[in-house]
This record gives structure tokens, sequence and C-alpha cells, in this order.
């Protein structure tokens, strides 16, 4: 099968011929990453949009000095979305849990398409945020069922983990 078929089942290429699927893919590039590399460094550059072949990554958000596991990514999930916004800079850091292979389609490849062809644009910017839509309706789904089975992991720090805050009566009863 080919590449370009490949993509046509990908949610992001919904309703977008195989002819202009193959204007995504003139020129670029298949990368591959080893486990534990950082394909995307939070506070970097946003120069390209990433399509995963194979392997898994975990989308790692840095906030006050902590790291947050966001989301584990898989094949043909996405990173790098944030190009078509107004970030100057990824906001989130992904890194390779498993030998990792992502198409590379670069912004100006983009920029390029989407200015002779508005149609495929509309395409594109649609099926991107109806995906984005479906993962956050599942992380709301998640946050509403909060208050009925007690606290879910969410956003789990990876890195300087802190012991939770005892109460009073737990504090008590450790020092009985």
């Amino acid at each position: 099968m080919s590449l370009a078929l490949s993509l046509k089942s990908s949610p992001l290429f919904h309703d977008i011929l195989e002819e202009e699927i193959d204007l995504f893919l003139k020129g670029q590039k298949i990368y591959t990453w080893n486990s534990g590399d950082c394909p995307c460094l939070g506070g970097s550059p946003i120069e390209a949009f990433y399509i995963i072949m194979e392997g898994k990554a975990d989308l790692v958000y840095q906030s006050w000095g902590r790291e947050f596991l966001m989301q584990q990514l898989k094949g043909w999930d996405h990173f790098g979305e944030v190009l078509f916004g107004n970030d100057q800079v990824h906001p989130y850091t992904v890194v390779a849990k498993s030998d990792l292979t992502c198409l590379r389609i670069d912004f100006r490849v983009f920029k390029g398409i989407f200015e002779k062809n508005p149609q495929v644009y509309a395409l594109f910017v649609n099926n991107l945020l109806r995906v984005e839509l479906t993962l956050k309706k599942q992380a709301l789904g998640l946050v509403a069922r909060l208050n009925d089975i007690g606290p879910v992991p969410i956003a789990l720090p990876l890195y300087n983990r802190r012991p939770r805050k005892l109460t009073k009566e737990e504090e008590e009863k450790e020092s009985a």
C-alpha cells in the first residue's frame, strides 16, 4: 500500500483526495528516533507536523518545573499541530517510548498547499479539529467522573514527584 493510501485512511486526511495527499508527501522524509530520544522539545521552534508511522511516544507538558504525561501516542497519532495556531514554540515535549518512525511534513509545504487550495485547508483543519475534539471529550469524560469515583490520575507527574500532604487525622495516626 502506498504512503498516500495509508494517509488517506488517517482521520486527518478524511475527504482529501489522493492527488492532494501526494502534494503533502512531495519531498518529505521519514524520520526515525530511538527509544528515549526527544523528536520534539518543549520551547523549540515549530517547523513541522509529524505523523507517527510506527512506535509509541509520550506527550509531556512542562509546568512550574514539573513534567506531566498528557497523552500516550501510537501509530497514526500526530504531534506538531500547534503550527496551525499562533504558537511560536512547542508547548510540550515528545519522548519516544520505543523506536519511533514518523512522517515529517514541513510547515512550508502546508503553507504552499493551503495558499493554493483553501478547500484543502478547510478540510484538513476540520479533520484536525475533529480529532482534537474527540481527545478533549475523552478527557472531559474522565474529569466528569472524578466526583463519582474519587481521584483519577490525570497528567501524572513523571519527575519531581512529591508525596501528598497528609491530613491532620493521618498525621495523628502516623505519630501514634
